[in-house]
């Protein structure tokens, strides 16, 4: 090695290649590389947690994901309130506004199925008469549907609604349980979820921070599309119901038009099994009026409009995710895991497609890392005319000097790297 600081490769007289390196650039191509490898450190123990987190409190995760998200999504009222009272006492007083709404909903409904609970056993009634009695077999085999079966699958799904509910009044300790905890896991977010959240924000890797801060984006407006939407969605097909049953003649317009509303928050189901029982008590009764207005405007109005175009419209807009990736997400969620899935399902499918272009984005960002080599200070070339002439390589001080004699034979080259401070 020559002084200063220059490392001769392969020298010879012809010409020579001078590579200036700066030493500042081989330090920061050091660190960006232990800070890649530290960010890969961190993601890999923070999916550990998730996973251990998960596998420990998988029996309670759904009352912790709803109450968790609610709270995202019940945040800016809390901020209100935080403006003219403590942080503890506007965190009760939104828990005390959504208890309230919740017994208020569940007494207005039981109140509304208590009062039609003749009607509703009259229905049932009909509907197993009618699909054993001859009157039916002729339109079920042009559906090309059998009757023994036919029956048979209505005494499935009674057997299959009785063990529902007797699971569910077996249940009722665990479930009171369950919503004492949600309330607790509601207040604890609202108290301390914003302080939580910055400990968490500060924590990632200023490199990370951007992506970070725009998922967080992501998955406050899917939530907030998802909970609005949901309840807008109830209220809307409360309204489109009332007066269609109302105009269908049907004197238990205000029973039909709240299990609708309700059964709009299951996409599984939904309001389709109240058209069908109506559809069955029309044909019956050898009423084609109602089963044509049922089947041409009931199921339109009621079933379809709201969920194959104002739900995905309306939480697309919210989330700039196309409406057909919100709907698949919706009832993919639900049928795949449950009740929980009508939140899991769309803010998955939205954080993925928000992250993906992230995702592309930070791979060519590494990719586009310059390699220090090639971008060094600045490069070098003297030529030289003649096997005679000598080549001299140094640094700028002139410290270092090589000369190749005009009696050797043959071409002959030299490269010299040298790391400058800078």
């Amino acid at each position: 090695m020559s002084p200063g600081g220059v490392i001769p490769r392969e020298r010879a007289g012809l010409f020579s290649l001078r590579v200036k390196i700066p030493k500042g650039l081989l330090v920061q191509y050091h660190m960006l590389f232990r800070a890649h490898t530290s960010d890969q450190a961190l993601l890999v123990a923070a999916l550990a947690a998730l996973l251990a987190t998960l596998l420990l409190f998988w029996e309670i995760l759904d009352v912790v994901i709803i109450s968790g998200s609610l709270a995202v999504v019940l945040m800016p009222l809390h901020r209100r309130f935080t403006g003219r009272v403590r942080e503890t006492v506007a965190a009760l007083a939104v828990c005390l506004i959504v208890f309230v709404s919740v017994v208020f909903f569940l007494a207005f409904t039981i109140w509304v199925f208590l009062s039609n609970e003749a009607y509703v056993r009259g229905l049932i009634d009909i509907i197993f008469a009618w699909v054993g009695s001859p009157q039916s077999a002729s339109f079920l085999a042009s559906l090309s549907v059998d009757q023994p079966r036919a029956v048979l699958f209505l005494k499935g799904i009674e057997e299959i609604f009785s063990r529902y509910i007797t699971t569910i009044a077996g249940q009722l300790l665990f479930i009171g349980a369950k919503v004492l905890l949600f309330f607790v896991c509601l207040f604890l977010f609202l108290w301390r979820g914003t302080k939580v959240y910055r400990v968490l924000a500060g924590s990632v890797p200023g490199r990370l921070r951007t992506a970070f801060d725009s998922l967080t984006h992501t998955a406050v407006d899917t939530l907030y599309a998802i909970y609005v939407v949901h309840g807008g969605i109830a209220v809307v097909t409360f309204l489109i119901a009332f007066p269609f049953f109302w105009l269908l003649g049907q004197g238990h317009a205000l029973f039909l038009a709240t299990a609708s509303g309700i059964m709009k928050l299951n996409p599984v189901i939904g309001p389709s099994l109240i058209m069908i029982v109506l559809g069955i008590q029309a044909l019956s009764e050898s009423d084609m009026r109602s089963f044509y207005l049922l089947l041409l405007v009931g199921y339109p109005l009621v079933c379809a409009l709201p969920d194959l175009y104002l739900r995905p419209v309306l939480m697309g807009r919210r989330t700039t995710v196309h409406p057909a990736l919100m709907w698949i997400g919706y009832f993919g969620g639900v049928i795949t895991m449950g009740f929980v899935g009508f939140i899991i399902g769309p803010l998955v499918l939205a954080l993925v497609a928000k992250g993906y272009p992230l995702l592309l984005r930070e791979i060519r960002e590494i990719e586009n890392t310059p390699d220090p080599v090639d971008a060094c200070n600045h490069v070098h070339t003297d030529e030289t005319a003649g096997a005679g002439d000598g080549t001299q390589t140094g640094d700028s001080s002139g410290g270092s000097s090589d000369n190749s004699g005009g009696g050797s034979s043959g071409d002959s080259s030299g490269v010299a790297v040298e790391v400058a401070e800078m």
